[in-house]
């Protein structure tokens, strides 16, 4: 937190208020170190409790100090507590990263969902690569082999393989997975 700690100077009222917790001064006090350290604890676990994701749990902790460094003057010890104000934060972040997720899960599944047109193939080098990829996929064992057909040379998806072949979706994920790995093997 080095980089982003920031301190404004002290004024003589209120610097050295007896029984201010960390931060808990007037806005043109506010030690941004010294609430990081005293509060970061609690905000990483809220945090952690909301995404999960350890990579986005210290991002979203860093966020919310941010924010709260952004809107320093905003906070007023007199109306509540420093924690309920950063707790306020956290929440709104935590939100801000979860629909955030939600949007990139939408836009890779509209992704996946576009077919991109490809160029026309020359059909002698289709037919050498057909034998080739014959061949290849002699090399694994039949079940997997058909599941590796339908998954990459047919373009279906796991879930359709799975119901069109009565196998167990994880089962189907682990023959593409395999199967694809054996086929780059030498």
């Amino acid at each position: 937190m080095a980089e982003a700690v920031g301190h404004v100077p002290r004024t003589a009222q209120g610097s050295d208020a007896p029984g201010a917790e960390a931060g808990e001064r007037a806005p043109d006090t506010f030690d941004l170190r010294a609430v990081y350290d005293r509060w970061a604890p609690l905000v990483r676990a809220v945090v952690s409790r909301r995404l999960g994701d350890r990579l986005d749990v210290e991002d979203a902790t860093q966020l919310v100090f941010l924010a709260a460094w952004r809107a320093r003057d905003r906070f007023d010890p007199r109306r509540g507590d420093l924690p309920v104000w950063l707790l306020g934060i956290t929440r709104h972040v935590t939100a801000d990263v979860l629909a955030a997720r939600e949007r990139e899960a939408r836009r890779r599944e509209a992704a996946s969902r576009r077919r991109l047109p490809t160029a026309v193939p020359d059909p002698a080098d289709d037919v050498a690569a057909r034998v080739d990829l014959e061949d290849e996929l002699r090399r694994l064992a039949p079940e997997r082999r058909r599941v590796v057909r339908l998954v990459y040379g047919h373009d279906r998806t796991h879930v359709e393989v799975a119901a069109e072949t009565g196998l167990p979706l994880g089962t189907v994920k682990s023959h593409a997975r395999r199967g694809l790995a054996q086929l780059r093997r030498p």
